[in-house]
């Protein structure tokens, strides 16, 4: 019989002894041998317990062989291109290469200067017409000749279009009074063009006349007074079939038929369709009475419009 479970409590290890143990324990009874029976069914299967913690990464495995080589993928797009790299030393000489084939022969040369000529032969039979030799070069340019005479001046240029008023002057001191104004005075005018022959009066119409002294008709200013008379006018002047142009356009004031001095205005016209404004401002002295006063074209064909004239009695 064996006996199982001795204490050791430090006297000696247990053995398997009939009776007792020297170690002062108690022996054990022996446990009964189990008896195995036939295996019983199968139970069912239990439900799926849930999933564990995820356990510790294992180390890493060994590289595995090398797959195939894949298709070759599409090409990208072509990077720009990178800057110039440093020009490397020059190489060494390299040997001399074979000697080229000859080319082909080059053009005839030109025909060469003329010799002296020699004596007269025989008359030959007429040979046949040589090639035309090259045209020779263009010679030197000659000295450069004197100057030529100055030519005559130009025509006047057209007149430049008026400047910028300037700024008003400081006003003057105040003059001594004068004597009492006439109030005699006649106005005529004409806005529409009208065509003037060369020393032919310019037609107006009355617009404004007070007094006695001066009265107006068709071309003519009539002064039936004698005295110091002011003269005014302005008008636009064209002359559109004068043939030559830059040209001349000019007016004048008659009185009694004769030009007075100091009245004309003349003005330059640069082409056909060119116009240009004249104007002044004159006094005449009239001792006879009564005299006529009118504003007469300079040139034939002239176009006359926008025509304004005054006369006024001023003592």
């Amino acid at each position: 019989m064996s006996f199982f479970n001795c204490q050791n409590n430090g006297c000696r290890p247990c053995g398997c002894e009939p009776v007792g143990c020297e170690c002062g324990a108690s022996p054990i009874p022996p446990r009964p041998i189990p008896v195995v029976g036939p295996t019983g069914p199968t139970g069912p299967t239990g439900a799926t317990g849930p999933i564990g913690p995820r356990g510790f990464t294992g180390a890493a495995g060994a590289t595995g062989p090398q797959g195939p080589q894949g298709p070759q993928g599409v090409a990208g797009l072509e990077g720009r291109i990178g800057p110039t790299g440093p020009t490397g030393p020059q190489g060494l000489q390299g040997p001399q290469g074979l000697q080229g084939i000859q080319g082909f022969a080059g053009a005839t040369g030109g025909t060469g200067p003329t010799g002296p000529t020699g004596p007269t032969g025989a008359t030959g039979a007429a040979g046949t017409a040589g090639a035309i030799g090259a045209t020779g070069a263009t010679g030197a340019a000659g000295a450069t000749g004197p100057t030529g005479a100055t030519g005559p001046t130009g025509a006047t240029g057209a007149t430049g279009a008026t400047g910028p008023t300037g700024p008003t002057g400081a006003t003057g001191a105040t003059g001594a009074t004068g004597a009492a104004a006439v109030a005699d005075y006649a106005v005529a005018g004409q806005a529409a063009a009208q065509t003037v022959n060369a020393g032919a009066p310019i037609a107006m119409a009355v617009t404004a006349q007070t007094g006695t002294s001066v009265t107006q008709s068709g071309t003519t200013f009539t002064v039936s007074q004698p005295g110091l008379y002011e003269i005014a006018y302005r008008a636009t002047l064209a002359r559109p079939a004068a043939g030559t142009y830059p040209t001349t356009a000019t007016v004048y004031v008659t009185q009694g038929g004769t030009a007075v001095p100091g009245s004309e205005s003349t003005v330059a016209l640069a082409a056909a369709a060119s116009t240009a404004n004249v104007g002044s401002t004159i006094s005449v002295y009239v001792a006879s009475a009564p005299v006529t006063i009118q504003l007469v074209s300079g040139e034939a064909g002239t176009t006359v419009t926008n025509a304004f004239m005054t006369v006024r009695r001023v003592g």
